[in-house]
């Protein structure tokens, strides 16, 4: 009952994204016969998010390493397969996938890998912010620096949040609400509240927390860049930096409940802040984050299945079999 009710949740969501996304859209102004991609700047793309992922894997064995030790190959895996599930389940439930998979081959603990999932994404939506901030001080729009001053702000709180979590200040306020239970529920509780909080305090000193900060740049400096080759591959040709600005703001949406792959968050937020940069025309911008967004989805999830099927398994099992635990 619960998986249909996010279903349906998500599902409304996308639907109204997409509305927005295709309202006042003359769908009739783009001709397919144009349509001739760039092959090298394909490849330039491609190569360029593909070696962003080899970042992520090694970016969360870094983080793993208090907890246990896998090889990079394993890491780079799991994070693929967990890519793979987001675009197949709805509300982004292949982060849930990716630690249940790890439970599965190693014997982690479920919540110490959820905690360093969670704060991968934290330290996600922290560059993503600060590159937003960063690029829009610099824009002539209107409203732009106050833009950046609201993803500043963002980026301040989220350094507040990670610094709270490091200290353990999350875990005594869990534990201090815990006390608010009974006995029986208290005891459960504390023990799935120190597991989290392990997985939380994952970074263990100032170097790893360095070492994280600028993977996590590099990670989606790389994406940005291959944003930028996918439109130089359909013809676009604007200011590389815009791309930054379309990156952060089309990753940082499909954080928003939705279905899978963030199907219309993603959409919307590419062609909406892509079209606030440039003059572009907007069936030109439209099918760029159409295209954009097909690419990202079908690559990653094809080799995610195929890692799944190799090891004989699919991303329903993975799920299924952490949720009767």
């Amino acid at each position: 009952m619960r998986r249909y009710f996010q279903l349906l949740i998500g599902t409304i969501a996308s639907v109204g994204f997409i509305f927005l996304f295709a309202r006042q859209l003359n769908f009739s102004e783009f001709q397919i016969s144009d349509f001739r991609p760039s092959v090298t700047w394909l490849a330039v793309a491609v190569c360029l998010y593909s070696l962003g992922v080899l970042v992520r894997g090694l970016r969360w064995k870094m983080m793993l390493r208090n907890q246990l030790h896998i090889t990079l190959r394993s890491s780079i895996s799991l994070v693929v397969i967990g890519m793979a599930a987001n675009n197949i389940l709805p509300l982004r439930s292949g982060d849930i996938a990716r630690a249940a998979l790890l439970q599965q081959r190693y014997d982690s603990p479920f919540l110490e890998t959820v905690g360093t999932i969670f704060v991968e994404k934290l330290l996600d939506a922290l560059t993503l912010l600060f590159l937003l901030a960063l690029i829009l001080s610099f824009v002539p729009q209107e409203f732009a620096q106050f833009y950046a001053l609201m993803a500043f702000l963002g980026v301040f709180g989220l350094i507040g949040l990670l610094l709270s979590m490091a200290n353990g200040s999350i875990n005594r306020i869990l534990l201090g609400v815990l006390r608010l239970f009974p006995s029986r529920i208290q005891s459960i509780g504390a023990v799935w509240s120190g597991r989290l909080d392990l997985g939380l305090r994952s970074l263990s000193n100032p170097r790893r927390w360095l070492q994280a900060g600028v993977l996590s740049v590099l990670v989606w400096s790389l994406e940005a860049v291959s944003y930028f080759a996918v439109a130089r591959s359909i013809g676009i040709n604007s200011n590389p930096f815009d791309y930054g600005v379309v990156t952060a703001a089309a990753n940082l949406a499909i954080s928003v409940p939705s279905t899978a792959g963030g199907v219309g968050p993603f959409e919307f937020f590419a062609k909406e802040s892509l079209g606030y940069l440039t003059d572009i025309p907007s069936i030109d911008i439209a099918f760029y984050a159409i295209f954009l967004h097909l690419l990202l989805l079908l690559p990653v999830g094809i080799v995610g299945l195929l890692l799944l099927w190799v090891q004989g398994l699919s991303i329903f099992q993975v799920v299924n079999k952490n949720a009767k635990k």
